[in-house]
């Protein structure tokens, strides 16, 4: 799938949209339930792109998962960013600004921020929290594999949980 997108432009030099692509995963009964599901952004690692998660068969892992009873039902976006882009700057505005209305607009995705997290392995997994940290009003939650947290500098999630306000 694609979308278009002028920050993953911006984020690339570029001064005009272009096509920037993603992997869908939708629950095995998408196309007869009818309901609306809660929605995970799976951001991929350094020195990769949304493809790398193929080879994981994530989607196998998910099938299972759900038939295990281990997690519910969800959809799972892996959007595409340039292979070192920490999930900062223009990559974090094209999920927040761009991916996202994108996804609830074509998709039944549960349109509520309670619904809708960040997930991510290395770069992916610090992406995950920082994006998540920074943008409440659009994600509840981030899971991290082996996050990246020493990397990023001002984009770290440390960093970034250490100059928030105590309350939040």
């Amino acid at each position: 799938e694609n979308f278009k997108s002028g920050y993953a432009a911006k984020a690339q030099g570029k001064s005009e949209a272009i096509q920037n692509n993603y992997l869908i995963y939708l629950p095995e009964d998408y196309k007869t339930s009818g309901k609306r599901y809660p929605t995970v952004y799976l951001l991929h690692q350094f020195n990769s792109d949304h493809t790398s998660y193929r080879g994981d068969k994530v989607n196998e892992l998910f099938d299972a998962g759900v038939r295990e009873g281990l997690f519910d039902e969800m959809i799972v976006v892996i959007p595409n960013s340039s292979e070192e882009s920490w999930w900062a700057g223009n990559w974090e505005k094209m999920i927040t600004e761009e991916l996202i209305p994108h996804i609830d607009g074509k998709y039944r995705t549960i349109r509520d921020a309670r619904y809708r997290l960040t997930a991510g392995c290395s770069m992916g997994g610090q992406g995950a929290m920082a994006v998540a940290l920074r943008n409440p009003d659009f994600f509840s939650g981030a899971v991290s594999f082996f996050g990246a947290f020493s990397y990023g500098g001002a984009n770290s999630p440390n960093a970034i949980a250490a100059a928030m306000p105590a309350e939040y």
